[in-house]
């Protein structure tokens, strides 16, 4: 048969493909963490309660996400001695999705001021 395959020939089946998925979804269970998405959902909530929880609400996810970011060693100079410190190693990139996004982004930078935007 010469041509495209009619649509009452079957084709060839798909090949499977097999992904490793490894679980990346982290809840906070932390009362403040629970109670925040409450606040900014509630219709009654005036803009300056939703702001404000929004921006610790990123805050604590932040703490979460960051916690396995590599650290560098350094050494440093107190007003007693030297003794070894540590940063953060590599740089941190932030990408704001939406105007809730601008206002995660205030509270994250608190933190890590040297952050790309």
């Amino acid at each position: 048969m010469d041509g495209p395959p009619s649509k009452l020939e079957k084709s060839a089946p798909l090949p499977t493909l097999t992904v490793a998925r490894r679980e990346t979804v982290h809840v906070p269970n932390h009362p403040l963490a629970q109670s925040f998405p409450t606040d900014i959902r509630d219709k009654e909530s005036d803009r300056a309660i939703v702001r404000s929880r929004i921006r610790s609400l990123s805050v604590l996810l932040f703490y979460e996400a960051t916690r396995d970011l590599p650290r560098e060693s350094m050494g440093v100079t107190t007003p007693l001695a030297q003794t070894q410190g540590a940063h953060v190693g590599g740089s941190v990139g932030l990408a704001p999705i939406l105007r809730a996004g601008l206002e995660m982004v205030d509270g994250i930078l608190e933190f890590l001021p040297e952050a790309r935007v």
